[in-house]
């Protein structure tokens, strides 16, 4: 869905962004994951490799398209493995889809990953898929760094790591 002619959505300064915008924040988490070991060092390096890889992917030039802006498994409901709703718009926003794609490495093993980007129909270039990895990344260090109070997201940012450094592996 693209938006109204005018342009006007929910700002938000750091979803739907350029990766280039939070080069300094994510460049801080690889730090502090390099300092406390959270994940297997090559795992944290694949993550690395994924980040960079989307800061040289082509930025996205098209009109901004709406965002959830915070698409994880913890906002998605699913009944039997068909999906039934999302839920918390409070960082609805408007810009790269990559940042709400980034959902298919914390959502999904590879093969439902495959299914996402088949029901996408080549929606997205490749491009747009570099730079949703790379988000995927920069997220599951942010789970990482802040799941002292939600446990149940450090496993969903291990999950999520694993399925990018595979990916990264058989690529």
């Amino acid at each position: 869905v693209h938006l109204a002619s005018d342009g006007t959505h929910p700002p938000n300064p750091v979803r739907g962004v350029p990766l280039a915008v939070r080069v300094d924040g994510v460049a801080a988490r690889f730090a502090a994951a390099r300092e406390t070991h959270p994940l297997p060092v090559p795992v944290l390096a694949a993550l690395e490799d994924a980040w960079q890889d989307a800061l040289a992917a082509p930025e996205w030039a098209r009109t901004p398209v709406w965002i959830h802006g915070d698409l994880h498994p913890g906002n998605v409901i699913a009944r039997d493995d068909r999906l039934v709703a999302l839920i918390d718009f409070g960082d609805l926003t408007a810009g790269d889809p990559a940042y709400d794609l980034a959902t298919a490495w914390l959502t999904f093993d590879r093969s439902g990953r495959s299914a996402f980007r088949a029901a996408l129909d080549g929606r997205y270039d490749t491009a747009t898929w570099r730079r949703a990895r790379g988000w995927a990344a920069a997220f599951a260090l942010i789970l990482l760094q802040h799941s002292d109070d939600a446990p149940g997201y450090a496993s969903l940012a291990r999950d999520a790591a694993a399925e990018i450094a595979t990916e990264a592996k058989s690529t």
